[in-house]
């Protein structure tokens, strides 16, 4: 047998469909911090939020002291300041709640990160 002969000429192309699909984002790589300074000896609350994904994200911060919906850039952070007016706070905590369309899906994180009592007494 000669190989032209070994395999049937309809036979001889093949057709393969192959379809790739992202696995899911499960959650987002966002870092929040919570800390706080004194100004003019009231407590000003600061939350600083630092986006490890390649794409932006948009945060709510929710604290006891305000509400603030910043947009972070890929591998950037920012901070955002809640003035409490308070020469004093309880330790608490501040809910994060993140949103991205990450390869296609929209992806969303939340996390309640704590924070200790401050004094500017």
């Amino acid at each position: 047998m000669q190989p032209d002969e070994e395999v049937a000429p309809e036979n001889r192309t093949v057709r393969v469909t192959v379809t790739v699909t992202a696995a899911p984002v499960e959650e987002l790589d966002v870092t929040t911090v919570v800390g706080a300074r004194c100004v003019a000896g009231k407590v000003v609350q600061t939350v600083t939020l630092t986006n490890g994904e390649t794409v932006p994200v948009s945060v709510e911060i929710t604290s006891p002291y305000g509400v603030r919906s910043p947009s972070v850039a890929p591998g950037r952070s920012v901070t955002q300041t809640l003035t409490t007016r308070l020469p004093s706070i309880a330790a608490g905590q501040v809910g994060v709640e993140a949103e991205a369309t990450v390869a296609g899906q929209l992806v969303s994180s939340s996390a309640d990160v704590a924070f200790e009592a401050v004094s500017c007494r």
